[in-house]
């Protein structure tokens, strides 16, 4: 007898801890017990889930300050004060960091889309049946709303300043190892058109000169040759290199939704009373927080889609700073050939290298355009 006491005892204190705090929402629990039981096993998976999407997110939040915050779900009171001055919980190192992404908007209207957003955004209403009293969804404006960083679409978009590859801008994201990338590869070019131009000197002085011996002359104008030739190969060495940057930043604007940061998908959530900017993977996270037992399956739907999506998100965030690491040692490899090539005048290291190097070099800028065409894709 102890034992079903216990058990009961126990059963009653999992109801009260899963159930919505109202007499209504605790009766549902007791009434389809399976749900409920769904509802919590749902809600402990996104617990864990969330963390692997903050890891994502880590690789844009460190540089904006909200790493610290260890959270992917903000109350809409929150979001709606980033950044507000006069509240110092609002005017952190992050303030308006957060709230940049999903433009959050107080009042229900149906089908709105934010003034930053083009055509191409997405409009999602969340609203229950007017036919009807029964109440589907049980959003609050205490539902906290996912704010998703790092993401397919910002990848593809080209919003993660951690992953931008243009290190010849000056006004790219790359920051300060951007500055010292392009320093060295600058001073590879002068190193290589230095000894160029002393070459052509040295040859052009001897011919002009005057230079009797056949064979000397020979010389002479095959240095003139192969300064010409090296010349057009560090040339074209600059113009590879610019041309993996512009691809990558033509795909980024079929991808686009918005003329700012803001996210692509506006949803309209009428029982919260608000609306927020979020990507695929913010609007699977936000409809797996419903807690009505008799939505479980639902719930169960959303959930795994939150989980595919977090899981190719932190993929993604992964492949995309090895290929920024790879694609910065390639770029100042490829200066480096030309000279070695000046020096040693070999043609056949030239030959077997500088080819392999372009490959290398737009494979790993052209990645990221390929994410992106991918994305295009599947989003139409």
């Amino acid at each position: 007898m102890k034992k079903i006491i216990s058990c009961v005892i126990i059963i009653i204190t999992l109801l009260i801890t899963f159930s919505t705090y109202s007499f209504g929402g605790f009766w549902a629990n007791v009434t389809n017990l399976p749900g409920t039981m769904k509802v919590a096993i749902c809600d402990t998976a996104l617990g864990i889930i969330d963390g692997f999407q903050w890891a994502a997110n880590g690789f844009a939040t460190l540089s904006l300050k909200t790493y610290d915050d260890r959270l992917v779900c903000y109350k809409y009171s929150y979001l709606e004060d980033d950044g507000v001055e006069g509240d110092s919980k609002h005017t952190d190192a992050g303030a308006g960091h957060r709230n940049m992404f999903t433009m959050v908007k107080q009042g229900y209207q149906k089908n709105y889309r934010s003034p930053n957003q083009t055509e191409k955004a997405i409009n999602i209403d969340i609203a229950d049946d007017e036919s009807t009293d029964e109440k589907k969804y049980d959003f609050s404006s205490d539902t906290l709303i996912p704010v998703i960083v790092v993401d397919w679409y910002t990848i593809s978009a080209g919003r993660i300043p951690s992953f931008d590859a243009d290190f010849f801008s000056s006004d790219s994201n790359f920051g300060k190892y951007g500055r010292i990338v392009r320093m060295i590869i600058r001073i590879e070019i002068y190193i290589a058109t230095i000894i160029l131009i002393s070459g052509l000197f040295w040859h052009a002085f001897n011919l002009i000169k005057g230079v009797i011996n056949p064979n000397e002359k020979k010389s002479h104008i095959e240095g003139i040759q192969n300064f010409a030739k090296y010349t057009g190969l560090l040339i074209l060495c600059v113009v590879v290199m610019s041309l993996g940057i512009y691809l990558n930043k033509l795909t980024f604007s079929m991808v686009s939704t918005s003329d700012e940061i803001e996210l692509p998908i506006r949803v309209n959530v009428e029982e919260a009373d608000y609306s927020f900017s979020t990507t695929k993977t913010g609007y699977y996270r936000y409809m797996a927080s419903m807690q009505n037992p008799n939505l479980a399956e639902q719930k169960i739907s959303y959930t795994k889609d939150y989980v595919r999506d977090v899981a190719v998100n932190l993929g993604l965030a992964i492949v995309c700073f090895v290929r920024k690491v790879f694609i910065v040692i390639v770029a100042i490899r490829g200066p480096i050939i030309v000279i070695r090539g000046i020096l040693a005048n070999d043609e056949k290291f030239v030959k077997e290298n500088f080819l392999p190097w372009v490959k290398h070099y737009m494979g790993f800028a052209l990645l990221q355009s390929l994410i992106s065409f991918i994305y295009a894709m599947s989003a139409d």
